[in-house]
């Protein structure tokens, strides 16, 4: 069995080293290195590892290495052994989960529940009647269950959702959680969109309308569980969403760019991204935090994450795409650098409560342009790539693109050249540059015929000069 590196090689004798300390630990020889120490140890060899491990994964393996002089192979060696034991057991061990969401959902007198029904990264999520969950579960046993779960009162309508995994909780987080959060950001994204908001004197309270999720119920074969989601606050009955013909509308235009499953690096997976990020932000309960939460949206969109969150990059791409309003040439730019010194004092100095209903709204609302110029642009900027090009590009004239693209039509011919070359045969890569130097040294310098080589003469090393006419 090959060997795994987990440890580049700087890190190495320092892995080695906490590994020793490690099993002294766990084997008890060792009192000092105890509890809290024995986490501290192994969440600094997972930052040290160079390949997907986690704690788990450390406190596993550490008792079942073997007996060896190279301390760091012998973990190697278990790590490997365990990831592949555990990826076997996953592989049999997969169930499918059926859940059921008790959620605070009204049904508004023109809405149609059978069109309730969405695809969300690959997961159908339906609006269901609770007493119409029949083809799932029982709905008398699933009362009987969120009773015994502590829930005071049963919902009249839920969300019903499925997931595999071996378990109802990694069902949820591997395959649910994303999709959800997506369907509840894009609902509050139809529902707050272009909508300005004040924070409320008194008891703090969340700008957003749409509930947070207290309770998963699963059901596979034979087996149930209930899940319970700590959340930041609790929702009265007023603060039920109400599904309306037009809510049903324009929750289905927002969601209908995300329905597939989305790949890394791809412009989808960006928009599902500012998407939760989006309903996080009204979910805070503060100026500050909201105000936080949208400009962390703006980083994620602007792609200013490469650029080590630069503030500077936000405000420029952020005003150019909020130009579809005009607002890029009334000073936009300018109030969004204000808006991110504001952010500094916050993140960095602790400075809150400066933060107005006024900045919330604007930066809500310059949010909201960016993400709908995001949405009706996947297909044309497929992959963060192109965007981040685009974004480099923004203020380059039509003449100059058009130089550009023809530089870049040459360049891409003198690759697919390369490219030919370096798949060729190497004799046919050798005999091609010995017949071109020779006839363009032969065309070049014609040689004298009387200093040519007769096969059958003695070949002697030495040198002799040869003259070109």
């Amino acid at each position: 069995m090959a060997t795994m590196q987990l440890f580049v090689d700087k890190k190495r004798i320092e892995a080695a080293k906490i590994i020793s300390l490690l099993r002294t630990a766990v084997k008890g020889e060792n009192a000092i290195c105890l509890g809290f120490e024995i986490e501290f140890l192994a969440m600094a060899l997972v930052a040290s590892a160079n390949c997907p491990i986690d704690r788990d994964d450390v406190l596993s393996c550490i008792p079942r290495m073997k007996q060896d002089p190279d301390i760091l192979k012998s973990f190697e060696e278990t790590v490997k052994a365990h990831q592949e034991r555990t990826k076997e057991w996953l592989g049999r061990n997969q169930r499918r989960w059926k859940f059921i969401l008790p959620w605070m959902v009204h049904l508004g007198p023109d809405a149609d529940l059978k069109s309730l029904s969405y695809e969300v990264l690959g997961q159908k999520i339906s609006v269901e009647s609770f007493e119409n969950v029949g083809e799932l579960v029982d709905p008398a046993h699933l009362k009987l269950v969120m009773l015994n779960a502590g829930m005071t009162s049963l919902p009249q309508t839920v969300l019903c959702v499925e997931g595999n995994g071996t378990s109802a909780g990694s069902a949820w987080h591997d395959e649910v959680n994303d999709a959800f959060e997506t369907f509840r950001g894009a609902l509050a994204l139809s529902m707050h969109r272009g909508h300005l908001s004040e924070q409320l004197v008194g008891p703090s309270k969340p700008r957003s309308q749409v509930p947070e999720l207290h309770w998963a119920f699963a059901f596979s074969d034979q087996t149930q569980d209930a899940l319970r989601f700590n959340t930041e606050h609790t929702f009265q009955k007023d603060s039920a969403v109400t599904f309306s013909e037009k809510l049903q509308l324009e929750l289905s235009s927002t969601l209908d760019a995300l329905k597939s499953k989305a790949q890394s690096a791809s412009s989808t997976l960006l928009l599902s991204d500012v998407i939760k990020l989006y309903v996080q932000a009204l979910d805070s309960k503060t100026n500050d935090g909201c105000f936080l939460g949208f400009w962390q949206l703006a980083e994620t969109l602007t792609l200013a994450s490469r650029y080590s969150g630069d503030g500077k990059v936000v405000a420029d791409r952020l005003a150019w795409l909020a130009n579809r309003w005009r607002l890029a040439s009334l000073g936009l730019k300018d109030c969004l650098l204000v808006f991110y010194r504001k952010r500094n004092r916050i993140v960095h100095h602790g400075l809150r409560g400066s933060i107005t209903d006024h900045d919330v709204n604007l930066l809500k609302i310059v949010c909201e342009i960016a993400i709908s110029w995001l949405t009706l642009n996947l297909e044309r900027y497929s992959s963060t790539n192109q965007l981040e090009q685009l974004f480099q590009l923004k203020s380059t004239s039509v003449s100059d693109l058009e130089e550009q693209k023809e530089g870049l039509e040459n360049i891409r011919a003198s690759i697919e050249q390369i490219h030919e070359f370096n798949n060729a045969p190497f004799q046919v890569h050798f005999s091609n540059m010995m017949t071109i130097s020779f006839k363009h040294a032969y065309e070049t310098h014609p040689v004298d015929s009387s200093l040519a080589i007769n096969p059958k003469s003695e070949i002697r090393d030495e040198t002799r000069p040869i003259k070109f006419d």
